[in-house]
């Protein structure tokens, strides 16, 4: 996996998007955190492009989704380092900011839950933010640390110096998602993540399974992509014809036998 990766805008929400990343990389300064979803993937798909196969590509999204502790979160500043870059708190945990070209960079910040499940509207200092569950093995493994080049749509360019989650980081923090939503947007990224994962070797076996919460998720991706009585073909495969849909699916099953855990019937 590459350490340094190129990103050439090709669109008004890519543009809003990194110059949302840019802007969050230095509110935060030295603050530690972890950069998820969709944005983190898709950076995460471009710094293994050439180990990937040819339809896994990277998403748009002008979301820069970020988890931190709640110590972190209380003592960062990022609230008002956030409102000198003319951002404005539209919610709790989340910041707009609206470009000239009508796109809006936004910031949502995310702290562990504690308890196995989403919490809404908890209190870290001054703010009022969603705990989420996978946040805490998020932040339990290393991050991915990527350097980011971008040159926006305008010619404008900016090096960001970004901490990813790791690749078993998103899958387990989307297991979560995908297990709460089920929007098709969750589990066709949930299919990306695992693409990743596995193009950097990770496999059942990797300790970091070991995690409570990643071993929530594997039980939570074991029911859905191997319970043969479970229909998630819809979500998988948006848009996909017949003959598509059976090798996407397929080829996911497999990467779940390969990369996840089975813990059914394991006696505690």
């Amino acid at each position: 996996m590459k350490s340094r990766i190129a990103w050439t805008s090709t669109s008004a929400a890519d543009d809003a998007a990194l110059e949302g990343l840019r802007d969050f990389v230095s509110a935060l300064g030295s603050n530690d955190y972890r950069l998820i979803g969709g944005l983190a993937l898709s950076l995460l798909i471009q710094a293994a492009s050439d180990l990937l196969p040819a339809e896994v590509t990277r998403r748009s999204t002008a979301d820069n989704d970020a988890a931190l502790t709640e110590a972190v979160l209380a003592a960062s500043g990022i609230d008002n380092s956030l409102r000198t870059l003319a951002y404005t708190r539209t919610a709790g945990n989340r910041w707009e900011r609206r470009r000239s070209s009508g796109e809006v960079s936004a910031i949502d910040i995310v702290v562990p839950s504690l308890k196995g499940r989403r919490l809404l509207s908890r209190n870290v200092g001054n703010l009022v933010v969603d705990a989420l569950p996978g946040v805490l093995c998020v932040l339990h493994n290393s991050p991915v640390p990527l350097e980011v080049c971008v040159t926006l749509r305008s010619g404008v360019e900016f090096d960001v110096p970004v901490k990813v989650s790791s690749p078993l980081g998103l899958v387990v923090s989307k297991a979560f998602a995908c297990d709460g939503r089920s929007k098709d947007t969750d589990w066709t990224d949930m299919w990306r993540a695992l693409e990743v994962a596995n193009s950097v070797g990770f496999t059942a076996e990797a300790v970091e399974w070991e995690h409570p919460e990643a071993i929530d998720a594997a039980a939570i991706l074991n029911r859905h992509l191997l319970d043969p009585n479970t229909v998630i073909v819809e979500l998988l495969c948006p848009g996909l014809g017949e003959q598509a849909r059976q090798i996407r699916t397929t080829r996911v099953r497999a990467l779940t036998q390969r990369l996840v855990p089975d813990f059914r019937g394991t006696v505690a």
